[in-house]
């Protein structure tokens, strides 16, 4: 199968292009370039491969956790309910798969981990440990262990296939929240968050808390903050503001009032580097996604790249200063999904685009104030929306690669949301209308609108595979459609 588009004029013979999807894709792949090509006088030729298109994602599965105990497994490619399972008997905190996908891995506010049969929903094993409700579960990347986290900072480490128990973990004084994992499998850090009380008002301060772990064993093997460090803050407060993990290359960064400390994590922690947090105080830090740059987003002023790659000295420190823009206060700065720019926004709706190697001002786009934006997969587009009460503002789309705004849609109410689809060719916003809207992302065409909720749509998604759309209303209810023709397939809640 293929699909062919043709030259406007349709007269005489065309130069013909020829495009070929990638794996699991299909032949409405990159419409918007056959649109752009057939625009300009070219045919575009877009073919589907049999055995290597987006067949290859039927099978695929998907679940949904409810806030009842249940869990649904729906195979995403057909986007076709299978089964219930009526997992815990309170809320599904947190879930994983095994790398095979034959097995589900549930925990619950019930402090139960349940292990499952993916394919004929049968439970296998209920593993009892934890004396408090389940926060987080992991699976090693060999598919042989389950790490399972408990919101009183407890671990339990158990082997997947026989259900027993091989180590129990003493961990976190307060909650754990996430799981990071090195590429390898070797090493897990877990990331908790401990709180304080400061002064006669007793002022609740917050501090992270990161341990690492060796996989295969569950031993402690260090934590990143030291006795003499616990004394510290309390009197200095939180001690680790914030952190950033590149696991391809186990890297680690992590803030402190003071500074900014660069570790490589193995058997024994390796600090790399401390680097002076410098004049200004700083809301977060971010890693580049090669792992090589660091992004550094202080309170209202310039934002700073680091250079890592040297990892003896300091490396080039480049402040992102653009001197027409004095006064501009910045609210947020993060780096693209390709790495190869930085887009700061200010809050007076202006977005600047810098090159993340050299620092260099790329583009200045000057737009509408805006409550939520959200990237392109592949770095390309960056989409806006406002939700302010006052007003009722444009989607607007910009070209983050020419630095400027390609169009922009009307809005008949206010947007509360958004996000693209995992190709970068779709881009669904929540609205106030009590429903969603499905937009063309290369032309900002409205391709279907979703409705059947009862009050505001608050989130929006697409599945990883882009088959499914999840809408999320204050009404309490998720629906699932299909994101091909809009179709309502089931509703879960409200």
């Amino acid at each position: 199968p293929a699909k062919l588009y043709l030259p406007a004029n349709g007269v005489g013979p065309a130069p013909l292009v020829v495009f070929s999807h990638g794996l699991g894709g299909s032949r409405e792949g990159y419409s918007y370039l056959g649109r752009y090509l057939a625009a300009h006088g070219y045919a575009s030729l877009h073919l589907q491969h049999r055995g290597s298109d987006r067949a290859l994602w039927y099978g695929e599965r998907l679940a949904l956790m409810d806030e009842e105990g249940g869990v649904e497994l729906w195979d995403a490619g057909r986007a076709k309910r299978l089964q219930v399972l009526r997992a815990h008997r309170s809320v599904v905190s947190d879930f994983a798969w095994s790398p095979d996908g034959g097995r589900l891995i549930t925990g619950g506010a019930d402090h139960l981990v349940k292990v499952w049969d993916a394919r004929s929903g049968a439970l296998l094993k209920t593993l009892e440990r934890h004396a408090d409700a389940i926060s987080d579960v992991s699976v090693s990347l060999d598919g042989q262990r389950i790490f399972a986290v408990g919101e009183d900072g407890s671990y339990s480490l158990w082997d997947l296939r026989s259900g027993m128990l091989r180590a129990t973990l003493a961990g976190h004084e307060g909650a754990a929240f996430a799981i990071e994992r090195t590429e390898d499998g070797k090493y897990l850090l877990t990331v908790g968050r401990e709180t304080r009380f400061m002064g006669l008002g007793l002022m609740p301060l917050y501090s992270l808390t990161l341990y690492v772990w060796d996989a295969a064993s569950g031993q402690l093997l260090y934590t990143l903050k030291t006795e003499k460090e616990r004394e510290r803050e309390k009197e200095k407060g939180a001690e680790i503001r914030d952190y950033d993990f590149d696991p391809a290359k186990g890297r680690l960064v992590t803030l402190h009032p003071d500074e900014i400390r660069l570790w490589e994590l193995g058997a024994s922690p390796r600090l790399v580097r401390i680097i002076p947090r410098g004049s200004r105080s700083l809301q977060r830090i971010d890693l580049s996604p090669d792992g090589d740059r660091l992004l550094l987003t202080p309170e209202g002023a310039d934002a700073e790249l680091l250079d890592l790659r040297d990892g003896a000295g300091e490396g080039p420190r480049q402040i992102l200063h653009d001197p027409r823009g004095r006064g501009r206060e910045l609210v947020g700065a993060d780096f693209t999904p390709d790495g190869q720019r930085v887009v700061t926004s200010s809050l007076d709706g202006t977005m600047q685009l810098w090159d993340a190697r050299t620092g260099a001002l790329v583009a200045t786009m000057a737009g509408q104030p805006f409550s939520f934006l959200d990237m392109s997969p592949d770095g390309r587009y960056l989409a806006t929306v406002n939700a302010d009460p006052a007003e009722q503002l444009p989607l607007v789309l910009w070209d983050l690669r020419a630095g400027r705004q390609l169009r922009t849609a009307p809005a008949d109410t206010r947007f509360r949301s958004l996000r693209f689809s995992p190709d970068g060719e779709s881009l669904i916003t929540a609205t106030e209308d009590y429903s969603a809207k499905v937009w063309d992302t290369g032309t900002l065409r409205l391709v279907r609108v979703l409705e059947g909720h009862k009050q505001l749509v608050s989130r929006v998604a697409f599945t990883p595979n882009g088959q499914l759309l999840i809408t999320g209303s204050d009404d309490g209810a998720v629906k699932i459609w299909a994101a091909h023709t809009g179709r309502l397939l089931w509703e879960l809640g409200a």
